[in-house]
């Protein structure tokens, strides 16, 4: 079975590790890694 669309999000308190995360796995399974904080700072 193939997954089509996959989206994961990570939470937790400030600190936590979330980016170090998010980035590690993008980076393991070769996904896109967006940052819904960065995204909201460029639009600013």
């Amino acid at each position: 079975m193939k997954i089509k669309n996959l989206i994961i999000t990570i939470g937790g308190p400030p600190g936590s590790g979330k980016s170090y995360c998010a980035t590690q796995l993008a980076s393991i399974y070769k996904i896109p890694h967006y940052s819904i904080g960065k995204i909201f700072r460029d639009m600013a």
